[in-house]
């Protein structure tokens, strides 16, 4: 009985911290890493809003490819995270070149903005 409260009590110091498990990070960041045209991912934050999730994350794309490519390439980034974590609310992708160190562009969707995800 111990074992268990201290197990639960954990889950429920972490969710009022809005922390989550490493197992979402790695989700994230694998849903992320599966989208045709990332390169590489990076600064991944997940945080608990409530009973929803929120993800921010970076990729990296080719620098050759066209600002419409690589917003392109964060709204499929986006589908594949809603499709891999159901509770995912919210989701912001950063998108930089490769080799560059300055902030290229950024994603943002909700699911009421793809009312098809709901």
């Amino acid at each position: 009985v111990l074992v268990v409260l201290r197990g639960a009590s954990k889950q429920v110091f972490r969710r009022l911290m809005a922390g989550v498990e490493p197992q979402t990070v790695a989700l994230v960041e694998s849903a992320a890493r599966r989208v045709s045209g990332v390169k590489s991912v990076d600064r991944v934050r997940v945080r608990w809003v409530g009973p929803r999730l929120d993800a921010n994350l970076q990729v990296t794309v080719d620098p050759k490819i066209t600002v419409a490519e690589g917003h392109d390439i964060a709204d499929e980034v986006t589908a594949s995270l809603f499709k891999a974590l159901p509770q995912l609310e919210d989701a912001m992708v950063h998108v930089d070149p490769d080799g560059l160190d300055h902030h290229h562009g950024a994603v943002r969707k909700s699911k009421v903005d793809s009312p098809e995800e709901q």
